[in-house]
């Protein structure tokens, strides 16, 4: 079940997306404001994050540039919702890596066809990326003895496991991680 984080000062907007996105089966996130957003973002690392553009404390634009400038965060995709009609700041959106825009209001076709095309995009881009992780492993066990495979194998498990999107991790399982790779 897809987890999305939506960050809106404006209850009606926030508890609309949230219904519609709960009918459709996905986990939902709810954040007030753009400083909340961040932090759930970190804690929670979403599969999607619908942001408000205008919002006190942080803005959507903040939001947007704090969440692609940490590693952990950076490729989560983010649609951009606003009732501003101004092409600068689409623009500007877009600019920062926004991946889409909802102009408000918007209604729940528009919504779930922007959230499904970017979870698509998000799912394809995971499934090329395990191909070729697949590829990798299967080259290098080829090419070396079985003593040297074998932890090397058990390092790009974790190392997966670390890096997918749909496997959020504690701080003790990122310990309990980090201790097996150092036995590998």
């Amino acid at each position: 079940m897809p987890r999305i984080l939506v960050i809106d000062d404006d209850p009606m907007y926030r508890d609309m997306v949230s219904e519609v996105l709960s009918e459709e089966g996905h986990e939902t996130l709810l954040a007030v404001n753009g400083l909340e957003g961040i932090d759930k973002a970190r804690a929670y690392v979403p599969d999607l994050v619908i942001s408000d553009v205008v919002m006190d404390g942080a803005d959507g634009y903040q939001v947007l540039q704090t969440l692609r400038s940490e590693p952990a965060t950076a490729v989560i995709p983010v649609i951009m919702m606003t009732g501003y009609s101004s092409k600068g700041g689409h623009r500007q959106g877009m600019t920062l890596g926004a991946d889409d825009y909802l102009p408000k209001p918007f209604n729940a076709t528009e919504l779930l066809n922007a959230v499904g095309a970017q979870l698509r995009k998000r799912y394809e881009a995971a499934s090329i990326q395990t191909r070729n992780t697949t590829t990798t492993e299967t080259g290098v066990s080829v090419l070396l003895p079985a003593e040297l495979s074998e932890p090397l194998r058990s390092i790009s498990g974790f190392a997966q496991l670390l890096t997918s999107p749909n496997a959020p991790l504690e701080a003790r399982e990122l310990r309990r991680v980090g201790e097996q790779l150092g036995a590998a």
